[in-house]
C-alpha cells in the first residue's frame, strides 16, 4: 500500500522519538495502515526507534564476541554508527524539548 509522504514522515518522526513501530501502529494509524506498512515506511527510510537501536547495538556485540578479527572492524563501525543516530536523536529531542518549554514560559 502506498503510503502518504505526510503520513510516512510523520511515522519516521515518531519512531526517531522513540515510539515503537507497534506503539505507532496502535496508537496512531490503527484503522489506516496495519504493521507491515508502518514498519517499511519506517525501515525503508534506514530510521529506527531507540529501542530498536538498542536491539540493533545488543546483537552486535554478542556477535562481536564469537567473530573473526576481520569482522570485527564492520561491527566495531556498525556499532558506532548506531551510537552516533542515538546521540543525533537525543540532542534533536532536547531541541524540541527546548523550544516545548520556551513556549510554556518555564
Amino acid at each position: 500500500m502506498a503510503i502518504p509522504k505526510n503520513d510516512s514522515d510523520k511515522m519516521r518522526r515518531l519512531a526517531q522519538e522513540g515510539k515503537t513501530i507497534a506503539s505507532i501502529c496502535r496508537d496512531d494509524f490503527h484503522e489506516a495502515y496495519d504493521y507491515g506498512d508502518i514498519f517499511w515506511a519506517v525501515r525503508g527510510e534506514g530510521q529506527a526507534s531507540a529501542l530498536g537501536m538498542q536491539r540493533s547495538i545488543t546483537n552486535r556485540l554478542k556477535k562481536l564476541a564469537n567473530c573473526s578479527a576481520s569482522e570485527r572492524s564492520t561491527i566495531i563501525q556498525e556499532i558506532s554508527e548506531l551510537g552516533r543516530r542515538i546521540y543525533d536523536n537525543m540532542m534533536t529531542s532536547q531541541k524540541k524539548l527546548e523550544v516545548i518549554r520556551k513556549a510554556l514560559g518555564e
